[in-house]
Formats: C-alpha cells, sequence, structure tokens
C-alpha cells in the first residue's frame, strides 16, 4: 500500500489511506549507527596584506604586529605643521614677553604634544604578545604607549574584536581593536594597527590558539609520577 506525501503527518506519525479512508501509523526512522559531530568553526587565514609575526617552540609563543608606517605619513606632516606653528607662536610670546599670548596656546600646544605622541607610536613602535610560563605580556614600544598587560594565562578567558568609530572633518572612520576579556569581568584594549574586520579577527584567532595551548600545558598531569 503506497501513501503519497500529502497524506502523512510527520508530526504525528501516521498517514491516510486514500481509497481506504484507514489511518496509518508511520515508524520514525532510526538511522543505525548515527554518530553527530561537533561543527568545527573554520580556520581564517591570514589577509594577504597584513603582517604577523609569529614564533613558537612548543612552550613559548611570541607575536609581533608591525604597522603600516607608510599610514602614519599623512599624519606625520600634519604634525610637523602645526608643531612648527606652536614654535613660532611660543617664540614670539616669549621674546616679547606676551604672557596672555602663551596662555591662550596652552590648549593648541596640548594638542600638538598629542599628536606628536601618536606620530611616534605610528612610527617606532611594534606591538608585542609574550606568552610563556604560563604568563601573557603585551607591550607596544619603545615609546611608551597605553594598552599594556602582563597576567597569568588562567586569568584571561578571551580575545575579541570591538569595533569604534573615530570622526573627523573628511567623515567618520571605523576603528577595529583587540581587547582581551579577563576573568574578573573587565576587558583590556590593546593598542594595534588593525586595518580591518578580516584582520583583526584573524589576530584574534591567532592569539586565541596560543591563549588555549598555554592553559592546556598549564593543567596539572593526571598520571603521578
Amino acid at each position: 500500500m503506497a501513501i503519497g506525501g500529502s497524506d502523512i503527518d510527520l508530526a504525528r506519525g501516521v498517514g491516510v489511506c486514500r481509497p481506504c479512508g484507514e489511518l496509518v501509523e508511520i515508524p520514525a526512522a532510526q538511522p543505525a549507527n548515527l554518530v553527530l559531530q561537533p561543527v568545527q568553526p573554520l580556520a581564517l587565514y591570514r589577509p594577504e596584506s597584513f603582517r604577523l609575526i609569529e614564533q613558537g617552540d612548543g612552550d613559548n609563543y611570541e607575536a609581533a604586529v608591525p604597522p603600516s608606517r607608510l599610514a602614519t605619513l599623512p599624519l606625520l606632516f600634519f604634525t610637523l605643521f602645526w608643531d612648527g606653528f606652536m614654535v613660532m607662536w611660543y617664540g614670539i610670546a616669549i621674546a616679547k614677553g606676551i604672557w596672555p599670548m602663551a596662555l591662550f596656546g596652552l590648549l593648541h600646544l596640548g594638542v600638538g604634544i598629542f599628536l606628536s605622541h601618536k606620530v611616534l607610536v605610528g612610527m617606532f613602535n611594534t606591538p608585542r604578545l609574550r606568552i610563556a610560563d604560563g604568563r601573557m605580556k603585551f607591550t607596544n614600544g619603545p615609546i611608551p604607549a597605553a594598552g599594556r598587560l602582563d597576567a597569568p594565562v588562567a586569568d584571561v578567558d578571551a580575545f575579541a574584536v570591538v569595533e569604534g568609530a573615530t570622526s573627523s572633518r573628511s567623515g567618520t572612520t571605523t576603528t577595529f581593536s583587540l581587547v582581551a576579556n579577563m576573568g574578573n569581568g573587565t576587558s583590556k584594549t590593546f593598542a594595534l594597527f588593525l586595518p580591518d574586520r578580516a584582520c583583526a579577527e584573524y589576530v584574534a584567532q591567532r592569539f586565541n590558539a596560543a591563549l588555549a595551548e598555554a592553559k592546556t600545558r598549564a593543567l596539572p598531569s593526571p598520571y603521578r609520577s
């Protein structure tokens, strides 16, 4: 006896025989030896134009994220112009003893210092991550900069990508940062130079893999010596 697909109710497990009107029980299919495998996340490949230098010997992991120095050139030229103007401004104010003029320029002087520091960081700094001896250390030198971290690997849950935005006269620019989510419910933002989301997610994937491996090595051995 054949029952058409339109006459089968899978939810109730019954079918209707049209010629005789009889309800027929439809047994549920039970595939034998069916084993469900967990779906593994796809590995991200390094974007072609992105530099991430990694080194590891099985026990230690080091990574450097060299920024694009050329990307700092527009800000460098603007900062040179700004600082040159401030030098001239304070040269006149000090030479002629015009102290209100010097006081008025303090805000602009602060902007010049901020821009100069940003240029120096972009031109000379290289962010580095090191995982060794059960600790994770992130530095950004040689110019002092924010975003340093030195903590046990057990205190770090995972790395994640955070999207932000910066506004300027030319419009709004989307920025991508990498944060370390800590076990105490806080997060630490790293000063990385990430041009787009693909690069940010690739770095997060590589750092998370190194962190997971370090945590695995830190687990006590199930075998007694």
